[in-house]
């Protein structure tokens, strides 16, 4: 009994043994595997440049024009030219689109001639007002002077009577003259009627002018409508219209927009609204000219904070553009940054390569040959870079290439940079 626990005990022992012996060598061998194992790996050296502390709009902004205007005809016609496509830039002034004119040039041709018979018209009837009006004044002249005559005579054949200077026959003689002579004046006024009339007459002929005139006016307005001109400099927004169409009022056959009134419209995320103010430098990227930056400045902020299902709640802001106004064209989707502040000579890293969470921040190095897990205290930062207050050097190479699998604290690498 006692030979066979002490067999047992040695095989316990001896299972022991194998299984330290394999432990040291696992324990070897990844010492010796971390010891001769070098990572390649890229990097990139803490610099000092400017740096640019911008806020970013939460989309897209959208290209747009202060002043948009819809072409359209006010009045019926058939297109016999078009002198525009559409993207072209064109003048205040420029036509667009012309219409038949032969039915509005007939038009104005009668018109004329109406008014041409309507002013003979009319001058027969002054003319005739005129010398009825001469011929009257020249009666009631006359008749009023005999009348005035045959008063003074009654007047002294009556003191002559009274006198007993003349009798009774002469005294009848010289009343019935009297009486005469006032029926002829009163006729004479009564003929003041025919100049009354002969002047209404006049006064409608003038009238029948003056409306075949302002006939005539409309006529030539109308004729200029079929020439449909750019209200303004700008560009060709849309074009929906050829020959040989008809086209019918307030139809838009066209759109022209002012190029020089271009400017963003972008939101901003509310949590930044204390950050931005009117005349801001923005830097704008279109993704329609990949390579070049435009700038601009905030010209306006929404008073109100709009609140959108994807977006969250966000203020709205215009952005003036200032240059390259002309390869512009509303619609174009841009990226916005606005330049809230500037650090001259600021140690830089690359803000995509910073790991950790909150204040835990932390970058890996190379040091003499080996990995250097570096916590930060960090400052400003956008989306490209971040500014570093403590824990970096100037020169000193991070790891940039930290996508490789076990790299850590300690592992042994060799900078590889392409």
């Amino acid at each position: 009994m006692q030979k066979r626990k002490k067999t047992v005990s040695q095989r316990i022992l001896k299972i022991l043994l194998i299984i330290f012996i394999l432990s040291a060598a696992g324990v070897g061998g990844y010492l010796y595997y971390r010891k001769t194992t070098v990572i390649p790996v890229q990097t990139k050296k803490v610099t000092r440049r400017l740096f640019l502390y911008t806020v970013t709009s939460t989309s897209s902004g959208t290209i747009k024009a202060d002043r948009a205007a819809k072409i359209s005809s006010r009045i019926n016609g058939r297109v016999i030219r078009v002198g525009f496509n559409e993207g072209d830039i064109v003048k205040a002034g420029k036509e667009l689109i012309a219409l038949e004119t032969e039915e509005a040039s007939a038009n104005i041709k009668m018109v004329e001639a109406n008014l041409s018979l309507a002013k003979v018209r009319y001058e027969q009837a002054k003319a005739a007002f005129e010398v009825e009006k001469k011929l009257v004044n020249l009666r009631i002249q006359e008749t009023e002077a005999n009348r005035k005559e045959a008063s003074a005579a009654l007047r002294r054949a009556q003191d002559m009577m009274r006198q007993g200077i003349i009798s009774d026959q002469q005294m009848d003689t010289t009343l019935r003259n009297y009486d005469v002579a006032h029926a002829v004046y009163e006729s004479a006024l009564a003929s003041k009627e025919g100049v009354v009339l002969k002047e209404k007459e006049m006064l409608a002929a003038k009238t029948e002018v003056e409306h075949l005139e302002e006939s005539l006016r409309i006529a030539v307005i109308q004729k200029g409508y079929l020439i449909i001109a750019a209200p303004f400099n700008g560009i060709v927004s849309f074009k929906q219209v050829e020959v040989g169409e008809m086209v019918l009022p307030g139809v838009a056959l066209a759109e022209i927009v002012d190029n020089n009134s271009m400017y963003v419209h972008a939101p901003v995320d509310e949590a930044d609204i204390h950050k931005i103010h009117e005349g801001q430098e923005v830097k704008i990227t279109i993704d329609a000219f990949p390579g070049t930056e435009f700038i601009g400045k905030i010209y306006e902020i929404s008073p109100i904070v709009s609140e959108e299902k994807l977006e969250g709640r966000t203020v709205t802001i215009k952005v003036s553009i200032d240059q390259h106004k002309e390869k512009l064209r509303p619609g174009m989707s841009c990226d916005v940054e606005i330049l809230i502040d500037k650090i001259p000579d600021a140690p830089l890293v690359p803000t995509n390569l910073l790991m950790g969470r909150g204040e835990k921040r932390y970058v890996f190095v190379v040091e003499n040959g080996s990995v250097k897990k570096r916590y930060l205290r960090l400052g400003l930062s956008n989306w490209d870079f971040t500014v570093v207050e403590d824990g970096l050097r100037e020169g000193e190479e991070i790891i940039s290439s930290i996508d490789i699998l076990n790299l850590k604290d300690g592992s042994r690498v060799v900078v590889k940079n392409e």
